[in-house]
């Protein structure tokens, strides 16, 4: 491989997600929270408890999931500041990612990698997971490095991974589901398509997933909050991920099932990918058939079906399932002999007929993207929207204070402008759940607009707050239920936010 492609390639990337970030604002506001924790982590260290979500789980079993990320985005806070840092940060790691996916396409020998790649680079939903703020793709590459070293057994390798991924991210669950279900393909292709016995190649094909079973162990063991991390996992795996109480809070549409629409914008392209792919392995197949391609390949859309599966429940995972899935289909397209498929094409449809196919899919690809760059900055947090009410606080609060924010995704602006105070949900509400199911329930209650006479009583009494900071954009509902109520004295207001005193 010539060495400056996958430098182009990320040149390239870089350029494409600057253009779709949203500068000046971050897209989802977990962007405030990563740069607050780099600077924390700058002056001070890693973290080993988070008094600012008392309430949650998180007051008596806080883990940093994402400590190798907060680590990574040091130098750029460092040198940028926190939140403008944290942004560069998020396009320079996207990049990277994408030329780490050219370079594992080149690996697989997948015919025209830069095509490839760019068809990842154009699915909006992805473009929207590489210009969130967050720890994502660090994560990616830690993932594809996993599903690498199985592929071409590297235990060593899969163990350094284990660990590295242990310590970014815990989306090591999935790396593990997909490995498990690499094999599954791996030995069911060489079972019914080849006929091939997989006894004695089954040791050497399993051994770089213990191997990353190992390493993330390790990870989790020398991890600085490992005596929490057990329980924080818990929480964040099962009850968040697995059993999501829909019911009693009010989840980050990441976590909702995808709609018709989306789930169409989703997969029209890799659906369309596959399908040529598909059409010409039946017409124009390469002979003589490379059986460990095909097998590759075969396994690699196995794999995929898992993340998939999952992504019809919670749109969370579809950052892993469709680079999967487009990875999958470029390691099949290596069974086509796409110059016969070409002069085959010709025959079977005009030139003319073509050509109109073409220009219909790039105006398709073109209208979803620029939808994709409106709805990403129309999102956008911009930077300092609390600022003057950030202000007052911290001129009026006490240190150790609590703030009764009026929803539980404007933590991460309090926790980055004033971590003097304590508030009462953030980073995600079933830590809130977990941890009190009667404050929870009152707290998204009085977010409803629901229980205007019991809002002192879930403020001050259960909460014990002294102030409550709303949200004016996009609380309306709750800053009524705060208005009816004599009790909490207007101290501070303008167009974004306003603060009330507690009596």
């Amino acid at each position: 491989m010539k060495s400056w492609r996958p430098l182009l390639v990320f040149l390239a990337a870089l350029v494409w997600l600057s253009i779709f970030q949203s500068w000046g604002g971050f897209s989802d506001p977990d962007g405030f929270y990563h740069a607050k924790m780099a600077l924390l982590i700058a002056h001070q260290g890693p973290l080993h408890a988070f008094p600012w979500l008392d309430l949650t789980t998180l007051g008596s079993a806080f883990a940093d999931q994402h400590l190798l990320y907060h680590f990574a985005l040091v130098p750029f806070v460092l040198l940028w500041g926190g939140e403008w840092g944290t942004q560069i940060a998020a396009v320079f790691f996207s990049a990277a990612f994408v030329a780490a996916f050219y370079v594992l396409l080149r690996k697989l020998r997948a015919p025209m990698p830069a095509f490839w790649t760019a068809l990842l680079l154009v699915l909006p939903h992805v473009i929207f997971r590489l210009t969130w703020a967050k720890a994502t793709p660090l994560a990616l590459i830690c993932f594809f490095a996993g599903m690498a070293c199985l592929i071409w057994r590297k235990p060593w390798m899969a163990f350094g991974v284990g660990v590295v991924y242990a310590l970014t991210h815990g989306g090591w669950v999935l790396l593990l589901g997909c490995q498990v279900l690499y094999l599954v393909g791996t030995w069911a292709t060489k079972t019914y398509a080849f006929d091939q016995p997989v006894s004695a190649d089954a040791r050497k094909d399993a051994l770089p997933v213990l191997a990353t079973v190992l390493g993330i162990g390790v990870g989790l063991l020398i991890h600085p909050n490992a005596h929490e991390l057990f329980s924080f996992l818990w929480t964040q795996i099962v009850q968040v991920a697995v059993a999501t109480p829909y019911a009693h809070v009010q989840m980050g549409n990441e976590w909702y099932p995808p709609d018709a629409d989306a789930l169409v914008s989703m997969l029209v392209l890799p659906f369309i990918a596959l399908t040529v792919v598909g059409f010409g392995m039946l017409v124009s197949r390469r002979e003589p058939l490379e059986r460990g391609q095909a097998t590759v390949g075969a396994a690699l859309l196995v794999a995929a079906a898992g993340p998939f599966a999952l992504m019809l429940k919670s749109m969370r995972v579809l950052e892993y399932a469709l680079p999967m899935l487009v990875l999958a289909i470029a390691s099949l397209a290596r069974l086509v002999d796409w110059p016969l498929f070409a002069r085959r094409m010709r025959e079977l449809l005009p030139l003319a007929a073509t050509s109109l196919l073409v220009t219909v899919l790039a105006v398709y690809v073109g209208y979803g993207d620029i939808q994709a760059w409106k709805a990403i900055n129309q999102s956008a947090h911009p930077f300092g929207r609390f600022s003057l009410a950030l202000a007052w606080l911290h001129d009026n609060a006490k240190p150790g204070e609590r703030v009764f924010e009026s929803q539980w995704d404007i933590f991460p602006e309090l926790f980055y402008g004033d971590d003097r105070l304590k508030y009462v949900s953030g980073l995600d509400p079933t830590f809130l759940y977990a941890a009190n199911p009667a404050l929870s329930d009152g707290y998204f209650a009085l977010g409803r607009g629901e229980a205007t006479s019991t809002a002192y009583h879930v403020v001050h009494d259960i909460a014990g707050a002294s102030y409550v900071f709303v949200d004016r954009e996009e609380s309306q509902a709750f800053l009524r239920n705060i208005q009816a109520d004599s009790r909490f004295e207007e101290v501070f207001s303008n167009a974004t936010a306003s603060i009330y005193l507690v009596h």
